[in-house]
């Protein structure tokens, strides 16, 4: 606020208000000073110095930075010293025509010394790409390095998570030798999908034995996780067979499956999948010329990624989601001929920040509202 004799007062200001306020709200050209220990910031290797040569200042800035210099000095808020670190200033003109000091520490903030919070999970993250193909369960086995990155307070580094990373070094340390692809053999794809989680295997047959080339996964979309494990099976296949044309480069791939792949997409999987959905699997798993998809019964490699195998691997996909997603077992379509008709529905909604949620029963003969209330609003 400005000192009100550099105004008229009647202009802004009665003389009664101005009796009223205290001097103390004018500014008065002092440096306020917190009675706290004084700031320190550790930087890596003190002992190489930061140094960073001086802008070039017009002589303007100069006339303008001395009065605020001279100013910070006589207060006690700058020192003279001889340090072997150096960190340009910067002369900002303000609206006023007078500067105020800014003074550049881009430098010391990239040798600035951190809180040790546990292991970097960024570099974590970076490197695993690198090697994830080669390292089975990747996505369960890294999964817990994504929540500590999503978590909006400061990483909270526990002996479990370092349990976690050290088991993520293990298997590092003894990756499995994995052959190189030859683009002259058709590849195989296994795929499973478990517990929200898309695992594969992409082998090639050299000298009679399937050797593995990639070890894939892939978590699937919150979308994805609600549908039936038989229908989950469309989105990991389709996610597992772009990745492997990362490797096939467009070669013959032949997608083995437990699931009814096909089957399904055809037949069940538009009650659960929208438009573009149904058109991106169609494209990826049906139009492509160089793609086999196999009902594979037996156990394949895939399912051993995330333990043992579940035991009813022999099952009717579209049996299977019939049953999974029928309300009631003797439950029809069409009406009884017989007995009364009536109709129910619901409806929830916020009230002043509250959830509120109520029911109504109609007679479906003359639609007469035969019950309605509350519903519990937990």
């Amino acid at each position: 606020m400005a000192n009100p004799e550099q105004r008229p007062i009647g202009d802004y200001l009665t003389e009664e208000d101005n009796f009223e306020i205290s001097d103390t709200v004018w500014y008065s050209g002092e440096v306020g000073k917190l009675n706290i220990q004084p700031i320190s910031i550790e930087i890596q290797n003190p002992e190489i110095p930061i140094r960073v040569k001086q802008y070039p200042i017009a002589l303007e800035g100069r006339k303008g930075l001395k009065p605020v210099v001279e100013n910070s000095v006589h207060q006690g808020v700058l020192e003279s010293c001889v340090s072997p670190h150096n960190t340009p200033i910067l002369p900002v003109k303000k609206p006023d025509g007078s500067y105020r000091l800014v003074q550049d520490l881009r430098a010391v903030d990239r040798h600035q010394r951190r809180p040790d919070s546990g292991p970097s999970s960024e570099a974590q993250l970076y490197w695993n790409p690198e090697t994830k193909p080669k390292i089975e369960e990747y996505t369960q086995v890294v999964k817990f390095l994504y929540e500590k990155l999503t978590e909006e307070d400061n990483i909270k580094w526990t002996k479990e998570d370092n349990d976690k990373l050290e088991k993520l070094k293990l298997k590092l340390a003894s990756i499995p030798a994995l052959s190189l692809p030859s683009l002259e053999k058709p590849f195989h794809l296994y795929v499973n999908v478990e517990k929200g989680v898309a695992h594969g295997v992409l082998v090639q047959e050299w000298g009679g034995v399937k050797r593995p080339v990639a070890y894939l996964s892939k978590m699937l979309d919150p979308v994805s996780h609600s549908w039936p494990v038989c229908i989950q099976a469309i989105a990991a296949t389709a996610i597992l067979v772009e990745e492997s044309r990362k490797l096939t480069f467009g070669g013959q791939l032949i997608v083995c499956t437990p699931h009814a792949v096909r089957n399904v997409l055809n037949q069940k999987a538009g009650k659960w999948l929208t438009d573009s959905r149904m058109l991106k699997y169609e494209a990826i798993l049906i139009d492509s010329d160089d793609l086999t998809l196999e009902v594979n019964k037996i156990l394949n490699p895939a399912q051993f990624l995330y333990g043992e195998p579940a035991d009813n691997l022999i099952h009717n996909c579209l049996e299977i989601i019939q049953y999974q997603t029928k309300v009631q077992g003797d439950l029809k379509e069409q009406a009884l001929s017989e007995g009364e008709i009536i109709y129910v529905d619901r409806s929830s909604r916020c009230l002043q920040g509250k959830r509120m949620s109520g029911y109504a029963v109609v007679d479906g003969k003359n639609m007469q509202t035969i019950e309605k209330g509350r519903l519990p609003s937990t």
